[in-house]
């Protein structure tokens, strides 16, 4: 599945270009650019994502838990605020 979305030689390149969204990412508050957090949780995404067709295992369930908890996170927050509303 994944090996079509990172052919051969793309997965160094989309481990860096994920990586620079992360670091330009890291540089502006969640009020500054909408919806950041659920970029950051896509981004830690492709990283697990590169890590496991590297066979890099503990890398790549630090990222997708990286995702999860932010995902996590982000439903927490959702459900509070819609209770809080009504």
């Amino acid at each position: 599945m994944y090996t079509a979305v990172y052919g051969a030689g793309q997965v160094a390149t989309c481990r860096q270009k994920a990586s620079a969204c992360m670091d330009l990412l890291g540089r502006y508050t969640d009020e500054e650019v909408v919806g950041r957090l659920s970029l950051v949780a896509t981004l830690h995404s492709r990283l697990g994502s590169c890590d496991m067709l590297d066979r890099r295992y503990e890398a790549a369930i630090d990222q997708h838990g990286r995702d999860l908890n932010i995902g996590e996170e982000m439903y927490v927050n959702v459900t509070l605020t819609f209770n809080f509303q009504r």
